[in-house]
């Protein structure tokens, strides 16, 4: 599933995150990991959608970022931010056709509520869950291309008025562990 990279210099730093992140395993709610931050460490081919070599929609870099992000605290943020990144992939995917960009942006209303609904249960003040998303958001359009192509996908909903969905059925694309 890993494969072994090359880090410049600057990413030297790397294993402490590491070191931080199995810190946190050993003490799950270590407050001291709080402030977390991770650079983008893997190569990314900057094409516009990137790697996906398992095709599970999420780009590859973001998965293992998600995957060893010390604030996924179970499986259901995991799974709800597995599906923010599918949606987020999307918009890059179908930027160009206004009728598919409309149906992501129903999808992406569901996965933020998704994500407050599961986020809610650990942190009512859903300050952990903006620490994770908005990383996630910079990460998805991180380069010229992709954040063309974000805005060309956001330019198709302009005008519209938008419901979020109410129960975390309508919401999640996955079988939550616990009741919400």
């Amino acid at each position: 599933m890993f494969k072994k990279i090359n880090l410049s210099k600057k990413q030297k730093w790397f294993g402490s995150i590491i070191l931080i992140i199995f810190i946190y395993k050993l003490i799950p709610n270590a407050l001291f990991v709080k402030h977390y931050t991770f650079s983008m460490y893997l190569k990314d081919d900057n094409s516009l959608l990137g790697p996906d070599q398992n095709d599970n929609g999420i780009r590859d870099d973001i998965e293992l970022w998600i995957d060893n992000h010390p604030l996924v605290l179970n499986d259901d943020i995991k799974k709800a931010m597995y599906q923010s990144a599918r949606v987020q992939r999307d918009s890059l995917k179908f930027f160009d056709d206004k009728e598919k960009s409309i149906q992501v942006n129903h999808r992406s209303n569901a996965a933020s509520s998704c994500e407050g609904l599961v986020f809610r249960k650990i942190d009512p003040t859903d300050t952990t869950r903006l620490e994770i998303v908005l990383p996630l958001v910079k990460l998805s359009y991180n380069t010229k291309s992709r954040k063309e192509a974000y805005d060309k996908y956001t330019n198709h909903l302009t005008g519209k008025i938008w419901a979020m969905p109410d129960t975390i059925d309508d919401s999640c694309d996955f079988k939550t562990s616990e009741k919400y």
